[in-house]
């Protein structure tokens, strides 16, 4: 198990939000919302990489009842030649961390 780790001067009272960040290839990386701005949840070594949402899910349980959103951005449009226009974002709401 890695220990996870805030961004720097964050505390855990301080994020309000969470996005989990949906990659190609069953990639997750955790984004945190909070008064100072956007911050991506770490390792210790750099950004941490989760392999399901269930993983990415548990990461958040210490953080207390903030909402959790899914977020998938589709680069379908881009492959048919469509441009990269209005982005092609899937957001499903996940509930609350820890519930």
């Amino acid at each position: 198990m890695v220990d996870l780790v805030l961004p720097s001067r964050i505390a855990a009272a301080e994020v309000r939000a969470a996005r989990i960040r949906s990659l190609e290839g069953s990639i997750y990386l955790v984004e945190l919302e909070c008064a100072g701005g956007r911050r991506m949840l770490g390792d210790g070594r750099g950004q941490a990489v989760f392999r399901s949402l269930p993983a990415a899910r548990a990461a958040l349980a210490g953080l207390g009842a903030i909402p959790v959103r899914l977020v998938h951005d589709s680069v379908y449009d881009q492959m048919i030649g469509l441009g990269a226009g209005v982005p092609n974002r899937l957001e499903v709401a996940l509930g609350e961390a820890g519930a």
